[in-house]
């Protein structure tokens, strides 16, 4: 994983390669260093391929227009037992609502810690929102109000945004 590659990096284990967002704070303190500059060519994102624009769902016009923002920085996506999709802002640490059949949004969530990137959904429809730099998991009612948060323990660099939250078959564990 890309966790276990950066921890070996700052164990002076060997080099890594690595997405510039995952290290760009343990290169601002130093702890690791860029190496072959000339060899790593920025990331251009990630594309979307899709049909075209004549007859397209509404959840998929609603994704299209989430992703083509160009903020940059949209993430988690998951959605809802009514057929909702709720998307990340990392940077915003906010969440927004696109109701079924529609593509505009709405503001479910807000001033977030750290940066909400891992979402799922439990059975009473409250959502789970995994946020990287805090280590925590933080759980909203169907409304968006803040519920609980819940701190995990251990070292990992970037929180349990990498940890999968998927629901599992019982509907309570996570």
């Amino acid at each position: 994983s890309a966790d276990l590659m950066i921890r070996a990096a700052l164990d002076d284990l060997g080099l890594t390669f690595s997405f510039e967002e995952y290290v760009a704070s343990h290169i601002a303190r130093g702890s690791l260093v860029r190496v072959l500059e000339d060899w790593c060519p920025p990331f251009a994102g990630y594309f979307l391929y899709y049909p075209s624009k004549r007859q397209q769902p509404p959840a998929l016009a609603a994704l299209i227009e989430t992703l083509d923002t160009g903020a940059g920085d949209t993430g988690g996506l998951a959605f809802d037992a009514a057929g909702n999709l709720y998307v990340t802002t990392f940077s915003g640490r906010s969440i927004d609502r696109f109701p079924r059949g529609s593509a505009t949004p709405t503001t479910f969530a807000t001033d977030l810690p750290g940066e909400p990137l891992g979402l799922v959904f439990d059975r009473a429809g409250n959502l789970y929102v995994g946020t990287a730099t805090v280590n925590q998991v933080v759980k909203l009612s169907p409304t968006g109000a803040r519920l609980a948060t819940y701190t995990l323990s251990g070292s990992a660099p970037r929180g349990p945004q990498w940890i999968a939250l998927a629901n599992t078959s019982d509907q309570c564990t996570l």
